[in-house]
C-alpha cells in the first residue's frame, strides 16, 4: 500500500474512534467527564 494511502486509512481509523468515544462521552455527566480527564492526566 502507498504511504498516502496507509495515512488515510489511518486517518479514517482514528476519526472513527473519535466519533464513537464522543458519541460514548456524550451521555456523561460533566463530574463524570471531569473524573476521566483528571485521571488521564496521571497518567
Amino acid at each position: 500500500m502507498e504511504p498516502t494511502l496507509e495515512i488515510s486509512k489511518e486517518l479514517q481509523d482514528l476519526m472513527h474512534k473519535a466519533r464513537s468515544a464522543q458519541a460514548a462521552y456524550a451521555h456523561f455527566s460533566q463530574s463524570q467527564v471531569d473524573a476521566i480527564v483528571r485521571a488521564i492526566a496521571k497518567v
